[in-house]
């Protein structure tokens, strides 16, 4: 099929499966693409893929795509987490962003349509195998280079955009916002497991009491069914879910803004080349003008032979200048398409942006208010109990 035929498509990334080579053991995930299309028997793909061949689909869109927001994919796991790199949380966790992953490619109207994620989503294994393991290209190496001259920008200082300097700031700012948001959300959730363990301690003791005090044994259970009721609802809305609901999204979403950060950087570095190209040619030229100057301006024996030995030097900055002109035009050409690129690529991850945290936000609170609304009922049941035990008490047979 065509790469044009391959437009309205969904992906499903699921089903981990563990895999024990002779060298390595690994997890893959199977990536299921059915093609929408007026048939009633419409095309599906499916084929299993390992984080290093997301890896790879992430850098040759970075290839091809350099000043275009690369969606991030969850960090390969850390020293500290080796021991736990099989487990099912973890991947269960890695499943779920892998599958956020792909969801922001095929949603993005440049990745989408693009042949080498066409290759990754429906490539059996020897023909993917033959493309990941082929050899780069001008376009790796050119990537290459661009990541090198950002480093390289950042370290001379090189002049700004003024515009997205603000956008950087921006970026930064939201970062530790989130940072710290996701900070304080973990203490929250520490200390929540902590009650959790209060509640299943306080209810045991409750229903000792009761069985040692006859006549409030009915008002302590109803206190002691509370804390069960809120223990329930705290470990269904707010403890099981915690990664799924705030954690995850919140590390996905850090995972995204780090490519914003990339790509703006990439987009430096582009602009790093441009103005390296000015200053190149600005200094031949004056080189060669002052070279002229002192050549009209000398006499006598000894300057004769001084013009001699650089009249050659003269001729080879008059035939550089023209390509450095040319390579300035072209760079400022590359600055201009790279600025509207990543302009048009940022308007869209905001508005994104605002959809998505709106939803995260959203649904913390919702589960917040379940767990609330279920806490209120368990105490009003108690708290009828309470009164149904004090008139009881009050109007002996």
């Amino acid at each position: 099929m065509s790469t044009s035929d391959f437009q309205e498509y969904v992906v499903q990334v699921d089903n981990p499966q563990k895999h024990f080579d002779p060298l390595e053991t690994y997890i893959s995930f199977r990536v299921t693409t059915k093609v929408n299309s007026d048939s009633p028997n419409p095309e599906e793909y499916v084929v299993r893929r390992r984080y290093s061949d997301f890896l790879w689909l992430r850098n040759k869109l970075i290839d091809s795509f350099p000043t275009l927001v690369v969606p991030a994919l969850p960090a390969k796991h850390s020293v500290l987490e080796q021991l736990d790199r099989y487990s099912r949380p973890f991947i269960l966790s890695r499943m779920t962003m892998l599958h956020a992953y792909i969801q922001r490619l095929t949603n993005h109207p440049v990745f989408s349509c693009c042949p080498v994620l066409k290759v990754f989503l429906t490539a059996k294994s020897s023909e993917f195998t033959m493309h990941s393991k082929a050899s780069p290209g001008i376009l790796d190496r050119l990537t290459g280079s661009l990541q090198t001259l950002s480093g390289t920008y950042s370290a001379r200082g090189c002049t700004v955009n003024p515009e997205f300097k603000a956008i950087k700031t921006y970026v930064n700012n939201l970062a530790e916002k989130l940072t710290s948001i996701q900070s304080v959300n973990f203490k929250i959730y520490k200390e929540r497991l902590e009650l959790q363990v209060e509640l299943e301690d306080s209810k045991r003791v409750l229903h000792q009491w009761s069985n040692l005090e006859t006549e409030l044994s009915k008002a302590i259970l109803g206190i002691a069914v509370a804390i069960e009721s809120v223990a329930t609802s705290q470990q269904n809305s707010l403890l099981t879910d915690y990664s799924s609901h705030l954690s995850q999204p919140l590390e996905e979403y850090l995972n995204y803004v780090d490519a914003v950060k990339e790509a703006l950087a990439r987009r430096d570095a582009i602009q790093f080349a441009y103005e390296n190209s000015v200053d190149e040619s600005n200094k031949k030229r004056q080189e060669k003008e002052e070279l002229e100057t002192l050549a009209s301006n000398s006499t006598g024996f000894g300057f004769k032979l001084w013009k001699i030995s650089n009249r050659d030097r003269i001729r080879r900055l008059q035939q550089d200048l023209p390509c450095l002109d040319k390579l300035v035009e072209e760079n400022q050409d590359k600055v201009e398409i790279a600025n509207e690129s990543i302009k048009a690529d940022l308007e869209r991850w905001n508005v994104e942006k605002v959809v998505e945290m709106k939803g995260i936000l959203e649904n913390v609170a919702d589960h917040h208010v379940l767990f609330y609304q279920d806490s209120l009922k368990a105490w009003e049941a108690a708290l009828e109990t309470l009164r149904e035990g004090t008139q009881g008490n009050a109007n002996p047979h």
